[in-house]
């Protein structure tokens, strides 16, 4: 009877330290959410990355094949027009100040 105690006793005794170990431990559940979020988050970043590359993707075949798009791409970045074409430029209205210049 005596021994059966002790042994629940001991029992009981493992179990409470055994959960002590896991909320505290570096190995414990608290790690297990640190790491657990940060895959959610790497996982969330490789989907953009994803995302991009297959536009990044598309984008290059489109100027490998499409001349069409070549010349628009080249008209909107770099202002270039066309021959007998007149390029209006429009201010937004806003007066820009150089830095260090008061008005």
């Amino acid at each position: 009877m005596v021994t059966k105690r002790i042994l629940l006793a001991l029992s009981v005794l493992l179990n409470v330290s055994l959960i002590v170990y896991l909320l505290v431990s570096d190995n414990g559940v608290g790690n297990y959410r640190a790491l657990k979020a940060d895959t959610y988050a790497f996982t969330q970043e490789q989907n953009r990355l994803d995302e991009k590359a297959y536009l990044l993707s598309h984008e290059i075949r489109l100027l490998q094949s499409d001349s069409d798009y070549v010349e628009k791409i080249i008209r909107a970045r770099l202002g270039f027009v066309k021959h007998n074409e007149i390029l209006y430029i429009f201010s937004d209205g806003k007066k820009k100040i150089p830095v260090g210049v008061r008005e």
